[in-house]
């Protein structure tokens, strides 16, 4: 009599190459938010300074360029960074948390991921070439670059002027942010501008509190651009700020979340119009712009829109409000923080207290003569 067979309780988990590629190059990311990911390893490098460059190659091709003076990376460092997933003990005061931001959000832009990095003389080079995964099928990392002018003239840069590392991302698709209705060089010259605003965002409380770190974007120093306009400061048409605590238990312990309500000035009302209407002239319009922000050790994760704390996602009667959540550093699993940064569905808890918080009554300054009511209607 034959045994029957006793089938093993696991195999192996089989993943085609082409594939993942092709769903990894389909994730949203807006250009400027590749960026961003790039410069948030060059702050964990503890770069003092980060230089941004997008420009047209020899055949009129665009390249994206970072290069920072950070601590480098050795040979197994670099190909342990160019590991999607790869684990490492990470400080809570860093801003990198997963070990594939860099990677995916360059993919979501460029068929060509370089990275270069230096330690001492020695000089490093690995490559995430997309067409040739997809178009053979396998997983590979390539240890030489492509090769092409933009990369020989950065690296000789790399070596002049003693930057450590280098992202350089070729072959880009520009279709994700060409529109019909403007030419190449008009849809490049807006995304420019887009960027700037978007790195300005993102990283504004970072370069207004640590001045002597540099962050440049195509030759100039980024400008910090306070979304919540605190340059408006007229008592009477200005800001409008309460700033509240919102306690909370998070695996048992009880964590007390900074939250802070905002509302800001109407166009007509700012006194420093040029400087406060930047915030608006990035990714999203001024409607776009209303809802919550959420910064992690500083840094702008996301904003825009209400995450369910409103019945409508955006309203025009509400434009002027926003609110910051400032996630303590070690708990952003329990903020629902995704892997690329992109998204996030705040904890029901949190958002119940906040809107216990936003339906308060308080004054908010000289809104309605003084008088007491909640923040939607005061905004």
């Amino acid at each position: 009599m034959v045994e029957p067979s006793v089938e093993k309780a696991t195999e192996q988990w089989e993943q085609e190459p082409r594939g993942m590629m092709e769903y990894y190059q389909a994730l949203e990311y807006e250009l400027g938010q590749s960026i961003a990911d790039l410069v948030d390893n060059c702050y964990d490098a503890d770069a003092s300074s980060i230089d941004v460059r997008i420009g047209k190659d020899s055949e009129d091709k665009l390249f994206v360029r970072v290069l920072d003076n950070g601590v480098g990376m050795s040979k197994g460092q670099l190909s342990k960074a160019m590991s999607l997933g790869a684990s490492r003990e990470r400080d809570d005061s860093e801003l990198g948390l997963f070990g594939i931001g860099m990677k995916l959000s360059s993919l979501s832009q460029a068929n060509q991921v370089t990275i270069s990095s230096r330690k001492g003389r020695e000089f490093f080079v690995r490559r995430i070439d997309a067409s040739y995964i997809k178009s053979e099928n396998v997983n590979v990392i390539m240890k030489s670059s492509t090769g092409s002018e933009i990369f020989n003239e950065s690296r000789d840069l790399m070596v002049e002027d003693d930057w450590t590392t280098m992202v350089l991302l070729e072959d880009i698709n520009e279709e994700r942010y060409r529109t019909f209705d403007l030419e190449r060089i008009d849809a490049i010259e807006k995304e420019l501008k887009r960027i700037g605003v978007h790195l300005g965002l993102t990283f504004q409380r970072i370069i207004e509190k640590w001045p002597d770190r540099k962050l440049s974007f195509q030759g100039n120093l980024v400008e910090a651009i306070d979304p919540m306009m605190g340059n408006e400061d007229d008592h009477i048409t200005g800001l409008v700020t309460n700033k509240e605590r919102i306690s909370v238990k998070i695996d048992g312990e009880p964590v007390s979340v900074r939250t802070d309500l905002f509302i800001i000035p109407a166009r007509k009302l700012r006194r420093d119009s040029n400087k406060s209407n930047k915030c608006e002239k990035g990714y999203w319009g001024a409607r776009d712009m209303q809802g919550i922000y959420l910064y992690r050790n500083d840094r702008l994760i996301q904003y825009g829109g209400w995450h369910r704390l409103f019945g409508k996602a955006d309203d025009e009667h509400s434009k002027l409000g926003k609110i910051s959540i400032d996630i303590p550093a070690n708990r952003w699993k329990w903020f629902g923080l995704n892997p690329t940064k992109t998204g996030m569905r705040l904890p029901d808890e949190f958002m119940r207290k906040l809107s216990d918080s936003v339906r308060k009554e308080r004054k908010w300054g000289a809104i309605n003569k003084g008088k007491d009511m909640g923040f939607k209607q005061a905004a």
